[in-house]
């Protein structure tokens, strides 16, 4: 068996040091992976209410990349618990700035000019940064405002180290941790690879926005910015700048109710017209990406990660959504299977049982009689219970 490098291994016993500083000491104990943190590593409870903190904790120390598996993570409940899977969904991909001086020569060397040359204006400071790239504001030759965002430099020499690290602790969790036997850890590590690495041409993100383009040319309350490729290469993407406000501070209190209420069947509308029409849809719906343009209006931006959905998964979607009108219980199991989810079939009766309490709990309830956080949290609980395999392109 082929060993890992001596680099490396020493970089996995860090890790898992800063794994222990959290609190997961009790983990390597448990599982005899002492010789990676020595037998003094602190040993503290694996209590529901604190292992997702120290996990979210422990992914911010070790870095962007990190952070980004975890957000990954945090859509997987058929991986994680929902303890930890709602403590992961409050990790923010929120890193230092790189410098003004660092992100024009980035662009300087992708467009052959500099800066001052290929832009009117050109904010020094950001707008937004992130692990893989940031945002700056800029105008155009022509006139016209822009969003030019950069890679970060080094960015795809450092995921890689940590993708490798990955794919060694993938490794020491499949050949040591029994505890871990139900995941897929390499599938999972792939899976991520294959996103973040996505993520670092911004001519994908750029050919994503185009697509999201035409297939909203023309709607009414949904705008998403034109693409300006004579500024766009791999590590740098300019697009026209959308002036709103982001979903996630707009003050609900200058809004009406019927305000409120018209904004959210837009988000809704705008969400199920990706998935069950285009079959293309916006794979990153976080409240930073969805800008509000007025209660009827709103922006979308960043378009790295996209979901694509055949004729037929559409289908078989929309036949999922027929039974549960009808209140057709039995079918769901069926149904659930075409989309690829699957489960232990020992377990079968059980999966059924516990679909059908789960349907008839809230079904023909009110919204107002509905807490939805708590139906999530249900339905996140049997996945992780029952031991499901959801499919990929749906989670």
């Amino acid at each position: 068996m082929a060993q890992a490098p001596p680099r490396s291994l020493g970089r996995i016993s860090e890790i898992a040091q800063v794994a222990v500083r959290h609190g997961f000491g009790y983990f390597f104990h448990r599982n005899k992976l002492t010789d990676l943190v020595g037998d003094d590593g602190q040993v503290v409870s694996d209590a529901p209410s604190e292992r997702g903190r120290h996990l979210r904790e422990m992914l911010d120390e070790l870095g962007p990349t990190f952070v980004k598996f975890g957000q990954l993570l945090s859509m997987r409940p058929d991986v994680l618990p929902p303890d930890i899977i709602a403590e992961l969904r409050g990790l923010q991909d929120d890193v230092t700035p790189f410098s003004y001086e660092e992100a024009a020569q980035v662009i300087e060397e992708s467009l052959g000019q500099p800066v001052e040359r290929l832009f009117l204006e050109f904010d020094p400071v950001p707008m937004a940064a992130a692990s893989i790239g940031q945002v700056h504001g800029a105008v155009l030759p022509n006139g016209r405002r822009v969003a030019v965002k950069v890679q970060r430099p080094g960015a795809p020499r450092q995921i890689e180290a940590d993708l490798n690290l990955m794919y060694q602790a993938a490794r020491l969790a499949k050949e040591r941790v029994r505890a871990l036997d139900f995941i897929d850890a390499r599938g999972l590590v792939d899976e991520f690879a294959r996103a973040i690495r996505q993520e670092l041409d911004y001519r994908l993100e750029a050919r994503n926005a185009e697509t999201f383009r035409k297939n909203f040319a023309g709607h009414p309350h949904v705008k998403v910015p034109r693409v300006y490729w004579s500024y766009t290469r791999p590590r740098v993407l300019t697009l026209e700048h959308i002036d709103g406000t982001q979903l996630a501070d707009v003050d609900t209190l200058e809004y009406s109710l019927e305000d409120r209420r018209r904004l959210a069947e837009v988000l809704t509308d705008t969400w199920m017209t990706m998935i069950f029409r285009h079959g293309f849809f916006h794979g990153d719906p976080h409240p930073a990406n969805i800008l509000v343009l007025s209660p009827d209006n709103i922006g979308l931006v960043d378009f790295g990660l996209a979901g694509r959905l055949t004729d037929e998964d559409v289908s078989k979607a929309t036949r999922l959504f027929i039974d549960v009108a009808n209140e057709n219980v039995e079918a769901l199991p069926r149904r659930l299977a075409d989309l690829g989810v699957r489960y232990p079939k020992e377990r079968e009766e059980e999966y059924v049982v516990e679909l059908r309490e789960l349907f008839y709990r809230y079904y023909g309830a009110t919204l107002e009689e509905i807490d939805p956080l708590q139906v999530v949290r249900e339905v996140f609980g049997m996945i992780y219970r029952m031991n499901l395999r959801l499919p990929t392109r749906f989670v």
